[in-house]
């Protein structure tokens, strides 16, 4: 498995991070070479988080999922988009108003791919799509409005 990733963070109000992650699988066969077969999993990741007028913060998160094996033809592209704006409230910043949406353009689909000695396995799962979310956080130490990006979550 390889990576690649850029943090472009030109001021405190606006960072970017962009990755591409690539696994190959080559599986191959002593007696019967025609069942020989590579699988490739590619996925390409933006995240912009920017400081907006009136103290309101967005995220925007896009993936690019890419699985292929053209020993059975198979080819699926799976494209997640989500965002969140939100505005921390209070003086002492200990409340947070969030507006979410998750899967935006509707395409969320579970795929795996998995090839060994005797087994090659490709499933496709339908799985939560599409949705909104308002939220509310009081956090009673405050929120801290670094727009570093968090590990996890974002």
């Amino acid at each position: 498995m390889s990576q690649l990733r850029l943090n472009v963070t030109p001021s405190e109000k606006f960072t970017l991070y962009i990755s591409g992650r690539f696994n190959l699988t080559d599986t191959k066969y002593s007696i019967n070479n025609e069942q020989n077969q590579q699988l490739f999993n590619q996925t390409y990741s933006i995240n912009l988080n920017a400081a907006l007028l009136w103290g309101i913060y967005a995220n925007i998160h896009f993936d690019y999922d890419i699985y292929q094996n053209d020993r059975f033809g198979f080819n699926q592209d799976v494209p997640i988009l989500s965002a969140s704006f939100y505005k921390v409230l209070f003086p002492n910043k200990r409340g947070e108003i969030r507006l979410s949406g998750y899967d935006l353009m509707n395409r969320n689909l579970g795929v795996s791919q998995y090839a060994s000695a005797n087994i090659v396995s490709e499933t496709r799962t339908s799985t939560l799509a599409r949705y909104y979310m308002l939220s509310f956080t009081y956090n009673l130490q405050g929120i801290e409005t670094s727009l570093k990006q968090n590990r996890g979550w974002w």
